[in-house]
């Protein structure tokens, strides 16, 4: 049997407009507290694959390998047009972050239909996965001038959309397999975790809503300085199957155009203390912005009293390449640039360095990438 494919990666006007939507439809806030990536932005990836009665991806090399740019993927995807049926897969992950508000989203993407014209009992087949849970995407808070010294955020994880499980007529059958995970740290202590695993077959009503099993107990409030590192977690993998003649079996959400449930994630900041507040941060807290970085970091930090701080730059070794701050200093916030070079004025190799800060007995420590001079 003859066979056509197309393949389509989605233009780079869809992800914009994916992206302003998401930071458009999350509410606004009076803060002035950014988030920014921190970590490995490029190793997040999307996987995908499809099958029918008559090939796979595999024969013509169209299974799908995207890893991320930025912490971000596009949308992507493979869609096979045959005589018997098609077949859609791929997915997205993006995240998006105005002031004091970041979102997170994965979205696997699934559809697979069987020609009603067709008399054979032939089957399509798409199965997608996102993964950001291997390497997870990690932001740092950091407080603008003139912002108070903490602040509350706010974690709301959320499930949206579902699967369509048509089994049109004869022995048809529609079945769908989605496994949909999310965890959130802060400062490395877990505050939000849940997971959804569901095997459908021949849903009644045809149509099946997600929804984490923990609902609102997922969603947590807490505490946190300038600094603070936010850990988010996501794992989207479906698959979709359709057996029969005109059967249709797929995916989707309100999240853009997508052909597959998404997993959400919104991270908002809430009121805020001042330095002299009751609710004070009792925690040292450092870490640099842009990050990863090339020429110079601003490096930010806070101290929850007064002490004796030194500020330093160690490499994986543990050896000290650079001091930047040795003083006695008050209760407060403090910033200073680092240009990337050593304690005689040379420049570092690109990897990743370790920010320490000691206070009296107290000690912080931050990630740092130096990309190049």
């Amino acid at each position: 049997m003859l066979a056509h494919s197309t393949s389509r990666f989605a233009p780079w006007l869809l992800g914009a407009a994916l992206a302003v939507l998401a930071i458009s439809s999350l509410p606004r806030s009076a803060r002035a507290y950014e988030f920014v990536r921190v970590g490995d932005g490029s190793a997040q990836s999307l996987t995908w694959s499809w099958a029918t009665t008559f090939g796979n991806c595999t024969s013509n090399g169209t299974c799908g390998d995207v890893s991320s740019v930025d912490g971000k993927i596009p949308p992507s995807y493979y869609q096979f047009i045959s005589l018997i049926g098609d077949v859609v897969s791929g997915g997205m992950l993006d995240w998006s972050a105005s002031q004091g508000q970041l979102r997170a989203v994965a979205v696997p993407w699934g559809w697979a239909q069987v020609s009603i014209e067709n008399s054979m009992p032939v089957w399509t087949e798409g199965t997608a996965t996102v993964d950001a849970r291997t390497t997870p995407l990690v932001f740092q808070l950091v407080a603008e001038s003139g912002d108070p010294s903490t602040t509350n955020l706010r974690i709301t994880p959320r499930l949206d959309g579902g699967a369509y499980l048509l089994p049109r007529g004869g022995p048809g059958s529609s079945t769908a397999s989605l496994e949909l995970f999310m965890s959130v740290d802060v400062d490395g202590q877990q505050v939000s975790r849940d997971s959804l695993v569901s095997e459908l077959a021949n849903y009644p009503g045809g149509h099946f809503t997600v929804a984490f099993p923990k609902g609102a107990v997922n969603i947590a409030t807490v505490m946190v300085s300038s600094g603070a590192e936010v850990t988010v977690r996501l794992w989207a993998f479906e698959r979709v199957h359709s057996l029969g003649n005109g059967t249709l079996t797929y995916g989707e959400s309100s999240y853009g155009q997508s052909k597959g449930p998404a997993i959400i994630v919104d991270v908002q900041t809430l009121g805020t203390t001042d330095v002299g507040g009751a609710a004070a941060s009792s925690r040292l807290r450092v870490g640099a912005r842009p990050n990863p970085f090339s020429g110079a970091a601003h490096i930010f930090y806070s101290l929850p009293r007064p002490a004796e701080v030194r500020l330093s730059i160690y490499d994986l070794s543990g050896a000290r390449v650079a001091t930047l701050v040795e003083r006695r200093e008050e209760v407060g916030s403090g910033e200073i640039t680092w240009s990337g070079k050593d304690s005689r004025g040379m420049p570092v190799a690109p990897g990743m360095y370790f920010i320490e800060l000691v206070a009296g007995h107290e000690r912080a420590q931050s990630r740092l990438v130096v990309l190049g001079p």
